[in-house]
């Protein structure tokens, strides 16, 4: 089966509140940007009829249910069934846009040694690396060209976490994918970071912004580089 070239992995991590807007979104950023994309929604079956309805506008986007509350067993049911060689994770509410998925493309593209890239965005557990793009808009500046200002380019991470994460498929299976071991939500994104690190990847942080539609439920500080 020939591959195709984006595979795009969405779970439904906030009980389909916000499905229909991250679907939208990324569906019209890979439009835009010309690439050849399947789209995947990976959901929790507890939340069946919430995702099913969410989603009648696409009938096209394919449903999978797993008996499980692990991100890490919603991402890797995905990436089971894909033939593509390219996947971008990607957490329900996230609000991709053409500038953003363009960038990360581009960026993975660089090297065969990058192993991942992502975003910043509004959406994060680490207070430091949060960038509050709201805050920046009522500035009256655009939060990606805030951030072109003061990083020229991609930069190695630590670590990235997988709220939008984009890997090669290959480079996904040589590491292990995400362990299943994690339950609920966190930690496998930095599991799986140490993993591509220690098999000598790079992981990138591109100088670009994607909002999170729920970001004003967290809370959330404003924070430079």
């Amino acid at each position: 089966m020939q591959r195709r070239f984006l595979h795009i992995i969405l779970a439904a991590t906030e009980d389909g509140r916000y499905l229909a807007e991250s679907a939208e979104a990324v569906i019209a950023s890979s439009r835009a940007c010309g690439v050849e994309t399947c789209l995947t929604v990976a959901a929790p079956a507890s939340v069946e009829s919430a995702v099913r309805g969410a989603l009648a506008a696409w009938p096209e986007i394919r449903i999978l249910l797993i008996d499980t509350d692990s991100l890490a067993r919603l991402y890797n049911s995905g990436a089971e069934v894909s033939v593509s060689e390219v996947i971008l994770f990607l957490r329900e509410g996230v609000l991709f846009h053409e500038a953003a998925l363009r960038t990360l493309l581009e960026s993975l593209a660089l090297d065969a040694s990058i192993g991942a890239v992502g975003p910043f965005t509004d959406r994060t557990v680490y207070s430091w690396q949060n960038l509050h793009g709201a805050h920046i808009q009522e500035g009256g500046e655009d939060p990606s060209a805030w951030l072109g200002r003061r990083i020229t380019g991609p930069t190695d991470s630590i670590f990235l976490e997988n709220v939008a994460l984009l890997m090669r498929h290959r480079v996904f299976e040589q590491v292990g994918m995400f362990s299943a071991e994690f339950m609920g939500v966190g930690g496998e994104d930095i599991d799986l970071s140490f993993r591509l690190k220690c098999a000598g990847y790079h992981l990138l942080r591109t100088p670009v912004y994607v909002p999170h539609a729920g970001a004003e439920l967290y809370d959330l500080f404003a924070t430079e580089r």
